[in-house]
C-alpha cells in the first residue's frame, strides 16, 4: 500500500528523519500555512495517487489541555478555529454561525488501515487523540489561546490540518495527522519553545517498533 507521508516544513522533515534510514514510503513537504498545505495536497495525491496520507509536524498545546513539549498525539479532527467574521463592536463571529458551512474535518481511524501497514496502525494506536485547532495565525496571548480553546474543544494548536484533512477528504484519500507538542500555545515566550525536543519525540514514535 502506498503511504504518503507529509510534512509541513524542511526543518521539520530533517528532524523527523534525521537518520540515513529513509522508509519505504514517499515523503513530501506541504508548505507551511492552510493554502499552500491544501494546494500541495492536491497536486500530490493527483501525481501520486497515494492510498493513505500522514501529515506529520510540531504543534503548540492548550493550557489544560494536560500536554508537554515533547508530547506525541494523533489528531483525530481539525477545526478551522480562525474562519469567521469580527463584529463592529469587536466580537468575533465564527464560520458556522454565519452559515458558511462546516469547520471541522475528521481523520480516519487507525482501524481503517490494511494488514500491510499494522506497525504503522499499532503506532497511531499508541497516541493520546486530541481535536486541533487549525488557524492562519498562531496566537501570542493567552485570551486568545483559551478562546480558541475553548471554541473549538481543541488541545492544539496548528497550521496545515485542516487544509490537508479537507483536501484528502473531497478526494477521498484516508488521511491520518500526527504532532509533537514543541510549546505552550498562548503568550508568546520563544525562549521557551523546545522544537529540537519535539522533533526528536515525533522521530522517536516512528521508529518505536524497531
Amino acid at each position: 500500500m502506498e503511504l504518503l507521508i507529509l510534512i509541513p516544513t524542511e526543518p521539520e522533515r530533517l528532524g523527523i528523519f534525521s537518520g540515513e534510514r529513509q522508509d519505504a514510503y514517499s515523503v513530501a513537504l506541504t508548505g507551511a500555512g492552510q493554502v499552500a498545505a491544501a494546494a500541495n495536497t492536491a497536486r500530490l495525491i493527483a501525481a501520486l495517487q497515494p492510498q493513505a496520507i500522514l501529515l506529520l509536524g510540531i504543534c503548540g498545546a492548550y493550557e489544560g489541555s494536560g500536554l508537554n513539549p515533547g508530547d506525541v498525539v494523533r489528531v483525530d479532527s481539525c477545526h478551522l478555529a480562525d474562519f469567521g467574521a469580527f463584529e463592529r463592536d469587536g466580537s468575533w463571529l465564527g464560520a458556522e454561525s454565519l452559515g458558511l458551512g462546516s469547520v471541522r474535518w475528521a481523520a480516519s481511524t487507525p482501524a481503517e488501515l490494511p494488514e500491510e501497514l499494522v506497525e504503522v496502525r499499532e503506532r497511531l494506536n499508541s497516541l493520546r487523540g486530541v481535536t486541533s485547532a487549525s488557524v492562519q495565525s498562531a496566537c501570542g496571548t493567552d485570551e486568545l489561546a483559551a478562546l480558541r480553546a475553548t471554541r473549538g474543544a481543541c488541545q492544539i494548536e496548528e497550521m496545515e490540518g485542516a487544509g490537508v484533512c479537507a483536501v484528502a477528504s473531497a478526494l477521498g484519500v484516508p488521511v491520518y495527522h500526527v504532532r509533537a507538542v514543541a510549546n505552550r500555545a498562548g503568550l508568546r515566550d520563544r525562549a521557551a519553545w523546545k522544537i529540537p525536543e519535539a522533533l526528536q519525540a515525533l522521530e522517536a514514535w516512528w521508529n518505536s517498533d524497531e
